[in-house]
C-alpha cells in the first residue's frame, strides 16, 4: 500500500508542475463569480469575503481536479490527453458538484441541484477549454511495464532480469539495483507487458535488450547479459533463443 501511495504522489507531482501555467483561467473564474454571484449563499457575503470564498471553492476544486487526474495517470498512463481531459472533467463534476451543494446549503439558501450540477459543469469545460490552449501538452512518458509500478525506482531503469528465488521474485534492474517481490515468477512476466523479453530457463526470464550473446561450455550454455551476469539455459527454454537469434537449431 506504501508503494501505492509513493507512485500516486509522483503523479501528483507531476500533474502540479504540468498545470501551473494554466492557473491564470482560475484567477479569472475566481474574479467572475465574485460578479456574477450564482449562488446566493455567497453573494449575501461582503465583497472582500465573497472574493476570498471564491478563491476557496475554485481552489479546493482545482486540487480535487489535480488529485484524480494523478489517480488516473496511476491507473492509465497511456490515456490520450483529450480522453483523459474528459474523464477528469465527468469525475470532478459528479464528485465536487454535490459537495458544494452541501456546503452551500449550510450556509444559506440551498441552491438547485440541477443549477448547482451545471455551473460546476460549465465551470469545469471552460478551465479545462482555457487551460489545453494556454499549456503546452506535455511530452508523451514513454510507457513502462505494470511490473513498475511494484517497485520504487526512477524511470529511466530497466527491468533486465527476473529470476524465481524461495516464494520471491528477484528484479535486477539496468542500472544495477535488485529488489526482491514477494510474486510468482509467472506472474511477474505477465506483468512485463512493454519490455520484449522470455524465459530461457524455468528460473529466469530475461529482457532481449539485456542479452549480449550465449555462451556454451562442454554441454551446457549460458546466457552473458550486458552487465556481466550469466544464467543458465534450460533445456525446454532453447528455441526461445534459437528463435531470437543466439543460437543455432
Amino acid at each position: 500500500m506504501s508503494q501505492v501511495w509513493r507512485a500516486l504522489g509522483r503523479e501528483f507531482s507531476g500533474v502540479v508542475r504540468e498545470a501551473w501555467p494554466g492557473w491564470a483561467p482560475a484567477l479569472g473564474l475566481m474574479v467572475l463569480a465574485t460578479l456574477g454571484k450564482p449562488f446566493a449563499a455567497v453573494a449575501v457575503l461582503p465583497l472582500p469575503l465573497e472574493a476570498l470564498t471564491w478563491a476557496g471553492i475554485i481552489s479546493l476544486g482545482a486540487l480535487v481536479a489535480l488529485i484524480i487526474r494523478a489517480a488516473l495517470r496511476l491507473w492509465r498512463h497511456d490515456l490520450a490527453p483529450s480522453r483523459e481531459t474528459f474523464v477528469v472533467s465527468g469525475a470532478l463534476t459528479l464528485v465536487y458538484a454535490p459537495c458544494l451543494y452541501l456546503g452551500l446549503s449550510r450556509f444559506g439558501p440551498a441552491p438547485n441541484r440541477v443549477y448547482t450540477l451545471s455551473v460546476v459543469l460549465a465551470a469545469v469545460l471552460i478551465l479545462s477549454a482555457l487551460r489545453a490552449a494556454m499549456v503546452p501538452p506535455a511530452p508523451s512518458a514513454p510507457r513502462r511495464d505494470r511490473l513498475h509500478q511494484r517497485l520504487n525506482v526512477a524511470a529511466p531503469a530497466r527491468i533486465d532480469r527476473l529470476s524465481s528465488a524461495d516464494h520471491h521474485v528477484v528484479v535486477v534492474l539496468s542500472d544495477g539495483q535488485t529488489m526482491r517481490l514477494r510474486l510468482r515468477l509467472r506472474d511477474a512476466v505477465a506483468e512485463m507487458d512493454v519490455t520484449e523479453g522470455f524465459c530461457v530457463h524455468r528460473s529466469h526470464w530475461v529482457a532481449l535488450t539485456a542479452i549480449r550473446a550465449v555462451e556454451t561450455t562442454g554441454t551446457r550454455e549460458r546466457v552473458v547479459l550486458t552487465s556481466g551476469d550469466t544464467v543458465p539455459v534450460g533445456p525446454k527454454y532453447r528455441h526461445n533463443l534459437v528463435s531470437a537469434g543466439f543460437l543455432k537449431d
